[in-house]
């Protein structure tokens, strides 16, 4: 007599649904002078099991400032196995740092994972306005869940609100959007 378990592989457990997604916006103003409110949103995706894809868009009139060796995008990733590997949609202007942890983000405390805008001078209208992207990868297995607060602020980036000044912005949490689990394809049903 034939189980279900013998037809069946094991499934490794994934505790989020592929297609969910968190957004976090970027309501905390660390600037000089204020930068604004809401600047940017960061969308973290679940792509696999092993994957994951981090989109941070800036408001209009909004660039990378890169301002007193400050960061594009800093950020607390824990609780993933495995070795990551980083991928840009656009290498030339971003690129990930993986020494010299921990990252300071004043006012918003230190955090343990940085990306670099590689072609930002200061506060200048030259820098890029994004939007940054990239995808994370691992040989384990990563969740959307894995990022964490420093302990009060999940992301930071350092910007040029669209008034020109500079400084930190932040995140305090998001909003996990959870996907549908894609139900098995009926050739799969067992009798």
């Amino acid at each position: 007599t034939r189980r279900s378990s013998d037809l069946l592989a094991p499934v490794a457990s994934h505790a989020t649904s592929i297609g969910s997604f968190s957004t976090y916006v970027l309501n905390q103003d660390g600037c000089t002078g204020g930068c604004g409110t809401n600047d940017a949103t960061v969308v973290v995706t679940q792509t696999a099991a092993n994957e994951i894809t981090v989109k941070e868009t800036l408001n209009t009139g909004v660039l990378f400032s890169e301002s007193s060796g400050k960061d594009a995008l800093d950020f607390n990733l824990s609780g993933f196995t495995g070795t990551l590997t980083y991928a840009f949609s656009d290498p030339t202007d971003f690129g990930v740092t993986t020494t010299g942890s921990p990252f300071s983000a004043p006012p918003f405390g230190n955090f343990l994972d940085q990306v670099k805008c590689l072609t930002c001078v200061g506060g200048q209208t030259t820098n890029p306005g994004g939007p940054l992207m990239f995808t994370i990868t691992t040989t384990g297995i990563i969740d959307i869940t894995d990022f964490s607060g420093n302990p009060t602020d999940f992301f930071s980036s350092d910007v040029r609100g669209a008034n020109t000044n500079t400084g930190d912005i932040a995140s305090l949490g998001g909003t996990l959007t959870t996907a549908s689990p894609t139900p098995a394809p009926s050739s799969l049903m067992l009798y």
